[in-house]
């Protein structure tokens, strides 16, 4: 997914528009999603808290495990 680094300037660009609450830009990046890409790593390295909370980790992991036995969360 992050294999091809973006345009620093399209990832500012996309950042200065997510924190207007628009959206609309992203079209832009049909054909090219690496800017896109590229600021998704970059919001996801700089969150103060981890996407999934630690004490639920075991959990998230044994999803699959779960879904083959119908247990539901």
């Amino acid at each position: 997914m992050f294999r091809i680094s973006g345009e620093k300037s399209k990832i500012k660009e996309l950042d200065t528009h997510f924190a207007m609450c628009d959206y609309s830009v992203l079209q832009r990046y049909n054909e090219n999603p690496h800017e896109v890409a590229n600021y998704l790593k970059e919001v996801l390295r700089e969150m103060s808290e981890p996407l999934c909370p630690t004490d639920k980790y075991e959990l998230f992991r044994d999803i699959p495990k779960g879904l083959s036995n119908e247990v539901k969360l």
